[in-house]
């Protein structure tokens, strides 16, 4: 078994004329197809893709009206529930306009019956830092469901009750243009994982060769130690073609790790890789146990590891 925890999909559905011409038009009419893609999946050499969505082509972003963005959710998350529930290679993130945390409240207790993996957000918000989160943290992490954090548009960002305490403004000020560092920091030093010690977090398209600077940099600063929460609470998609990633994948462990091809996306740094990654991870100079782990073992544990 072979699971690519990183896929994208473009939904072809409609919410009302004005916001589907405009969405077809940004995708210039070129939607996903299914059977296509189940074509797709056998070339690249897996059994089972999660599905993202295109979040700034589609629509789905944090400055949306909060009231539109609740009623296009609901039309993309049925949309993808019903695929799923059609093709078994196909498992999928839902999306949730956080802008309204009521809304998303109520979304998440519609699908509770949904078989999804995560939910799907970008990575840009500063999220440990907004107080109003603290009823989805609880909600999320008692349920078992995954964070999944997504490589996005640096304007994909929120601002509810935010405020960020002046002892990491020099912290802030260093990742100014890596804006996803300081927001996976902020849910370590905001006391998120420690206040809600099952939340289950997936850091997505940002490999894994950045994460013994990442400690550095926040131990040579006085703040706690990262380690402890990355390597229980968090897991990471992978670019195996990375010349330095078995020493990376040591560094944080074999079963932090996800599979994942990026797909379609062939000129970016997640999916330069995508047609050879399947057999990259199958050549490496690994354990085959370890290489369980990466296709399809630790899948299964972010998934499950609380979920009934």
């Amino acid at each position: 078994m072979i699971i690519d925890a990183d896929g994208h999909y473009t939904p072809e559905f409609h919410f009302n004329e004005k916001w589907f011409i405009d969405y077809r038009n940004r995708k210039n009419n070129a939607f996903s197809d299914a059977e296509v893609r189940v074509t797709e999946l056998a070339e690249i050499g897996v059994d089972k893709q999660v599905l993202n969505p295109m979040g700034p082509s589609l629509g789905l972003l944090y400055n949306m009206d909060a009231s539109t963005a609740s009623m296009v959710m609901r039309r993309y998350n049925d949309f993808m529930r019903d695929l799923s529930t059609r093709y078994e290679c196909f498992e999928y993130n839902i999306w949730l306009p956080l802008q309204s945390v009521d809304a998303s409240l109520y979304e998440i207790d519609r699908l509770l019956d949904s078989d999804y993996f995560g939910i799907h957000v970008s990575d840009m918000p500063y999220w440990g830092f907004i107080p109003s989160m603290n009823l989805f943290w609880d909600k999320i992490s008692k349920l078992g469901v995954p964070w999944y954090s997504h490589f996005t548009f640096a304007s994909d960002t929120i601002i509810l009750d935010q405020h960020i305490p002046s002892e990491f403004a020099d912290l802030q000020e260093l990742w100014k243009h890596d804006t996803w560092k300081f927001s996976l920091a902020s849910i370590i030093l905001g006391n998120v994982i420690d206040n809600y010690p099952d939340f289950k977090i997936i850091i997505a398209e940002r490999d894994i060769n950045w994460i013994k600077d990442f400690r550095e940099t926040l131990v040579n600063r006085g703040f706690k130690d990262p380690m402890p929460y990355l390597q229980n609470n968090f897991w990471f998609t992978i670019e195996p073609e990375s010349e330095t990633f078995i020493d990376d994948a040591k560094y944080i462990g074999f079963d932090r790790l996800l599979f994942a091809t990026d797909w379609p996306h062939e000129f970016d740094a997640g999916g330069a890789n995508s047609m050879e990654d399947t057999r990259t991870v199958q050549q490496l100079n690994i354990s085959d146990s370890d290489k369980e782990k990466i296709f399809f073992g630790n899948y299964y544990t972010a998934k499950n590891k609380f979920r009934n």
